[in-house]
């Protein structure tokens, strides 16, 4: 089941989540092109950090 869903899919996936919580929790705007040059900058880092994670738990998903 999981093995269908690639490593960078997850990570993706979470890192998307994690930007867009932060910007609802924080209640940032996204409504200019600087908004979403941020926006990209934090999923960025989101991204970063979440996946090494991913990648070491991959054998928990088997």
């Amino acid at each position: 089941m999981y093995s269908d869903i690639s490593i960078e899919q997850r990570a993706h996936d979470l890192a998307l989540q994690a930007t867009l919580l932060i910007y609802q929790r924080k209640n940032l705007p996204l409504s200019s092109e600087s908004d979403y040059f941020n926006f990209g900058c934090q999923y960025r880092a989101a991204l970063k950090a979440i996946r090494p994670s991913i990648k070491e738990g991959a054998t928990d998903l088997e």
